[in-house]
């Protein structure tokens, strides 16, 4: 029995000092924010993307605004890249030429100058 409570007792001193020995990850952010300029016509007021309500060859100018988040001065390449599903599932817009899928009927580059 003795015994017993002597290997409970190393277990326990091993998982404690295991314990103190944790690494805490931080993640850095990109440094900075984008956000729409919502124009009126926008169908949804309560989301944060373009939602919009146009007439069949109705022209509307878009903007967005970049807000830098770090203490050091960036400039910023923009442009409008069609939404992908990689591998994973996970939506992609980071690729500007991606292959897509037959049943597409109308594209973002249809729908962008």
């Amino acid at each position: 029995m003795k015994r017993y409570w002597q290997w409970i007792l190393a277990l326990g001193a091993l998982l404690t000092f295991a314990g103190w020995h944790t690494t805490t990850a931080h993640a850095e952010g990109v440094g900075y924010t984008v956000s729409a300029k919502l124009p009126k016509n926008q169908d949804d007021k309560n989301v944060t993307y373009f939602a919009l309500r146009v007439k069949p060859n109705q022209q509307e100018k878009l903007g967005v605004v970049i807000s830098n988040q770090s203490k050091k001065s960036a400039t910023f390449q923009y442009g409008v890249n069609q939404a992908i599903t990689n591998n994973n599932g996970v939506i992609d817009y980071s690729n500007s030429n991606p292959k897509l899928d037959s049943s597409l009927k109308v594209g973002i580059k249809d729908v962008f100058r």
